[in-house]
């Protein structure tokens, strides 16, 4: 039997012509909208099929399917190396569906990409708000100029291989001038104040977006995700209130990056001055050694102290272990112990901090804590996350004081403390001979 096997997706569609082809892999998609991966025959390159339905209730909104139609006519007229291309779409009045061929986002959105690999520092989030801001720069410069109008991670596509990252999913976007809908904006946690109280859409509302977008990237956070209540989150963004997130960006010149985006759109930068900025000063990243290691090497670097393997390991490892107390003065104090595991040798000191909700978290850890434990910027902003999650966790009324919880660097939640959990990190910690610390927090939740 021949190893040649062609089409091993399986066609399940082409173009009029037959130049494209569709498989039935879905790579992506949104509400009415469906991408899957296809096929340029005649380049020879993969694409990406795009399929958007048009449904009885989509017909029935004349609004959103004018949108829809405007989107092709925006995305085919645009080339640029941060934005999705089109090369080709049409119209299939029986089927009910707009077709457009589009490039191929290989890694997917870049949200799903954050939620997949870890970062070890912040230079790819430079380098991808340079890419993002280019992008909108060019639509910005457009002429006429053209607002894209909802720009959030699952509207950002990334190439995993190039680390080249690209605007797409234009269907809110309009020119100009333009009259617009207010109430079409589906994603009210990026989009700018300015837009519900009725101003003019102009270029500055993509700023605010993409500084959303920046507090994301950094906190990993979704904008507002502090409210249970997705309404009352709605609420909150839509009022110009800024996200509980904010306060944890521990880098000073990434916050004022982000705040320079947040600010009311008569003083908000525009894409090319942000360029500028100093947070996306060029980082220098260490060359990697290419130098092979003999089995001998090899062999050499084996030879440890047992039990002491884990120590090789550049990484400290934090854990939070938290319980609601007593109410006191209409108070109700939440207390926290950090537990820093070092695999590093050395001694730590163990040093008491009172903070309350009114505190800046991150300022203080930065301030009173860092230089005496020796953490990181990365560190900084890793125990200053889990902080900020266990007292929003345990701020709720349906935390009973009776149980205690925790959360830890490699899980990130908040659960509640079990003595398989207790076991496993004195089991680790004895194993690797490490040097286990408290500090106790006190934090008072009005």
């Amino acid at each position: 039997m021949s190893l040649w096997q062609p089409n091993l997706y399986g066609i399940n569609g082409r173009d009029l012509i037959g130049q494209f082809v569709r498989y039935g892999i879905i790579i992506g998609g949104v509400s009415d909208k469906v991408v899957f991966k296809g096929f340029d025959g005649v380049n020879g390159l993969e694409i990406g099929w795009s399929e958007t339905i048009l449904s009885k209730e989509t017909l029935k909104n004349e609004k959103y399917v004018e949108t829809l139609c405007k989107e092709v006519d925006v995305v085919m007229s645009l080339k640029h190396d941060n934005i999705v291309r089109c090369y080709d779409s049409w119209v299939d009045v029986q089927k009910k569906r707009i077709y457009m061929i589009v490039d191929l986002p290989s890694s997917g959105n870049l949200g799903d990409y954050l939620r997949k690999n870890v970062l070890s520092s912040d230079g790819a989030i430079k380098n991808w708000c340079r890419q993002i801001l280019q992008g909108l720069d060019y639509l910005h410069s457009h002429n006429p100029p053209i607002i894209h109008r909802d720009v959030k991670l699952e509207n950002i596509f990334i190439n995993g291989d190039t680390g080249i990252v690209k605007l797409g999913n234009f269907n809110l976007a309009m020119f100009l001038d333009e009259e617009y809908s207010g109430d079409t904006y589906n994603s009210p946690e990026f989009t700018a104040p300015e837009v519900n109280e009725g101003e003019a859409c102009k270029q500055t509302v993509d700023i605010y977006s993409f500084g959303m977008c920046v507090l994301q990237m950094i906190t990993l956070e979704h904008p507002y995700s502090e409210y249970v209540d997705k309404d009352y989150a709605r609420t909150k963004a839509r009022s110009g209130i800024k996200p509980d997130a904010l306060t944890r960006v521990a880098d000073p010149v990434a916050k004022k990056f982000i705040e320079r985006c947040l600010v009311p759109a008569s003083e908000r930068p525009t894409a090319v001055v942000l360029l500028d900025d100093p947070f996306l000063a060029q980082t220098s990243v260490p060359p990697i050694n290419s130098t092979p290691i003999s089995s001998q090497d090899l062999g050499e670097c084996l030879k440890v102290v047992p039990r002491q393997v884990c120590r090789l390991l550049p990484k400290t490892s934090f854990r939070l272990i938290g319980r609601k107390l007593k109410k006191t003065n209409d108070l109700i104090p939440i207390s926290v112990k950090l537990w820093i595991t070092y695999f590093r040798a050395g001694e730590a000191a163990v040093k008491e901090i009172v903070l309350s909700l009114e505190s800046d978290i991150s300022q203080v850890i930065e301030e009173q804590v860092a230089t005496g434990y020796g953490l990181s910027n990365q560190d900084i902003v890793i125990v200053s996350q889990l902080m900020g999650k266990m007292v929003t966790e345990l701020s709720s009324p349906d935390v009973s004081r009776k149980k205690y919880y925790e959360i830890d660097s490699h899980d990130n939640e908040v659960i509640p403390l079990r003595r398989m959990g207790w076991f496993r990190t004195i089991r680790a910690c004895l194993l690797c001979q490490t040097v286990i610390n408290w500090t106790p927090f006190e934090l008072d939740y009005e």
